[in-house]
């Protein structure tokens, strides 16, 4: 039978969420960011900007639900390795080597700037002998891929270029807002037009495109029916 105890502290309470919110403001306002915050026995270097890092920073958690599914199943039964896929800024390993839980860690962070907040968190924690950061994207083949940077309000958003079929080269379009729509197919149909008259889709839920038209007018509005 699974252990259901809890073995993050939270909810936090309102004072002590009132107190932490009061030190980031004081941070923020003398421009000491990042700085380190305490959650859950581990220091984390936050620019509470970012949506993890904020969350951390005030609440003293980040997905406490998953976190404490995590650490139900490291505490029922031995688990030799943890893999902490797509490990951001290095939340689960960290706690979960904090608490002695998860076996090896190993964390897989391809995103240099998410790469660069790992590595500070874990030696802020003194666990370099703990858990092993590689700096490889995990999936089902062998390959390259263009990773696109989040911004600095969700770091944790980044995502994979999908250009297959579009100009690679020498592609200066105007795509205005109204200029792109989606029909109700599975898989999903994507479709854009350019104010130079080319228009593009996709029929793939955006994994490749291909032209569909071009020397069109310029193209202000695009919509879509399925059929």
């Amino acid at each position: 039978m699974r252990d259901t105890r809890q073995v993050f502290r939270h909810p936090i309470g309102g004072f002590e969420r009132s107190l932490r919110s009061a030190y980031d403001r004081l941070m923020r306002s003398l421009g000491l960011v990042p700085y380190i915050a305490h959650a859950q026995g581990a220091k984390f270097r936050v620019d509470t900007t970012d949506l993890i890092d904020r969350e951390l920073a005030i609440n003293a958690i980040w997905e406490a639900p998953q976190l404490e599914d995590f650490a139900s199943l490291c505490v029922s039964r031995k688990v030799d390795y943890f893999l902490d896929i797509g490990a951001n800024a290095g939340v689960y390993s960290v706690l979960l080597a904090k608490k002695n839980l998860g076996g090896e860690i190993i964390a897989f962070e391809p995103d240099p700037g998410n790469r660069a907040r790992l590595v500070a968190n874990i030696a802020a924690n003194g666990l370099q002998d703990r858990i092993r950061v590689i700096a490889d994207a995990v999936g089902d083949k062998d390959g390259e891929v263009t990773l696109m940077e989040a911004g600095i309000h969700n770091r944790g958003e980044s995502w994979i270029a999908r250009g297959e079929g579009l100009p690679q080269t020498d592609a200066h379009l105007t795509i205005l807002r109204q200029a792109f729509s989606v029909d109700r197919g599975d898989p999903l149909g994507l479709y854009f037009g350019a104010t130079s008259g080319e228009l593009f889709g996709s029929f793939d839920d955006g994994q490749t495109w291909s032209t569909i038209a071009k020397n069109l007018p310029p193209i202000h509005s695009v919509q879509s029916s399925f059929i």
